[in-house]
């Protein structure tokens, strides 16, 4: 369903016609045209990669999960994690890699374009997927509004299709998710498989937020790790 806010939010996204810059979690990062700009949703995130019981260990590999500006996953790399950074959208990814380029961390970080997760490599496991997914369910026009709806919640279906696939045994994912999104489409519909935790929460614009740490159910480990074997 088209939302007034989202829709208000993508004409500005719109008039944008130079890169700008913006201060977030500690780092400057560059924005780009037709590119949606990290807000301070990224940065209960950043503090679930800083936990000191599940965040990310060096040599933690992680995939961030449509990118973006690529602001996750600078912050990912800066502690020490190898990143696989995909997005649909071909201004996100130059967007993503100038991020890399100017915090000199390009080297721990592969950018790829590509719809889900078919950018990703079959053999290819992650410690961490990290995830900042579109509001709403809607008809997206281009791939700039593709960054706030979700037709058909496309991008939610094919990460807890194939999170198992890719995380290895002790993987988790952190994604947020805003209250009034989560009380007309619950996360935990998507992926019956998993365990839902609320980690973080931080009022924004008078809407509380949530971040999410959410891991294969026990049953699903044991039978993965099993398989593996």
């Amino acid at each position: 369903m088209r939302n007034e806010k989202v829709d208000n939010k993508l004409n500005k996204i719109r008039q944008v016609r130079e890169p700008y810059g913006i201060y977030m979690g500690g780092i400057s990062i560059v924005v780009f045209p037709k590119v949606y700009p990290t807000s301070e949703l990224s940065e209960l995130i950043c503090e679930c990669m800083d936990d000191p019981n599940f965040g990310i260990r060096k040599g933690d590999r992680v995939l961030d999960y449509g990118t973006g500006t690529g602001f996750l996953a600078v912050q990912a790399a800066l502690r020490g994690a190898t990143v696989v950074a995909t997005d649909i959208n071909p201004y996100a990814v130059k967007c993503a890699q100038e991020n890399a380029h100017l915090h000199s961390v390009s080297s721990r970080i592969t950018i790829r374009e590509g719809d889900g997760f078919s950018p990703l490599r079959s053999d290819e496991k992650f410690d961490i997927i990290v995830a900042e997914l579109p509001w709403d369910c809607a008809h997206a026009e281009d791939v700039v509004e593709l960054s706030m709806y979700d037709p058909e919640f496309h991008m939610r279906k094919i990460l807890f299709k194939n999170a198992l696939e890719v995380l290895q045994p002790h993987g988790r994912i952190f994604m947020t998710y805003a209250r009034f999104i989560q009380q007309r489409y619950p996360i935990e519909q998507f992926g019956e498989s998993f365990i839902y935790r609320v980690v973080r929460e931080r009022v924004i614009k008078g809407e509380p937020h949530y971040a999410y740490l959410i891991n294969p159910a026990p049953a699903i480990n044991l039978r993965t790790a099993s398989t593996e074997s």
